[in-house]
């Protein structure tokens, strides 16, 4: 078995990720209707240059050609509801899942939920997610000799969930991390399940 070297995909800056989604999308589309290209740059600012996501939303919304469609579709992903826009439940969450689906244990995977409490785009406290976390039982002070002890187990999960590219660094990367609202997204959609 041959391991591979670790690869990290970089968001897009603006307007790489409009150019990105304006191929997915189709001239045709865009031309549809005169606010469309004003209302799908909006979509693609929602996705924060995740290139997945403005790979799978910019296919899905390639068959929408009126506003009220692309509309419904800016509500949907305000809303953290992207698996309800036609096409993205069987899409980009699926592929995204398979992340969650390689994490070690169960435990990394309930932690991984458990993040989804904060609110979209929101940099938390990596103290205050461990003590969520051992209030929910997931990291078990009983197990370990001292409470320090504990705590480096969560830090330890939280290092888990960041290799997997679950868990991004937050405004003060060293005490604080984020999820990036996809997978954000994802999590609320594997907890809704």
């Amino acid at each position: 078995m041959q391991a591979r070297p670790k690869m990290t995909v970089e968001c897009l800056n603006e307007e790489e990720a409009w150019r990105l989604f304006q191929d997915k999308v189709g001239e045709e589309t865009l031309q549809a209707h005169a606010i469309i290209p004003q209302l799908a740059r909006v979509v693609a600012k929602e996705r924060d240059g995740l290139p997945l996501a403005l790979v799978v939303i910019g296919s899905a919304m390639s068959t929408k050609k009126t506003q009220r469609e692309w509309r419904n579709a800016i509500t949907l992903l305000k809303r953290s509801r992207p698996h309800e826009i036609q096409g993205m439940d069987d899409q980009i969450l699926p592929k995204l899942k398979f992340s969650y689906d390689n994490l070690a244990d169960n435990i990394i995977r309930e932690c991984f939920l458990l993040c989804s409490l904060w609110p979209e785009d929101y940099s938390f406290s990596k103290t205050d997610l461990i003590e969520c976390w051992m209030g929910h039982g997931l990291v078990n002070e009983q197990k370990f000799y001292n409470i320090n002890e504990a705590y480096d187990n969560g830090y330890d999960l939280i290092g888990g969930l960041q290799a997997a590219c679950l868990l991004e660094p937050g405004n003060n990367k060293d005490r604080e991390v984020k999820m990036h609202d996809v997978v954000r997204d994802l999590a609320l959609w594997i907890a809704s399940d």
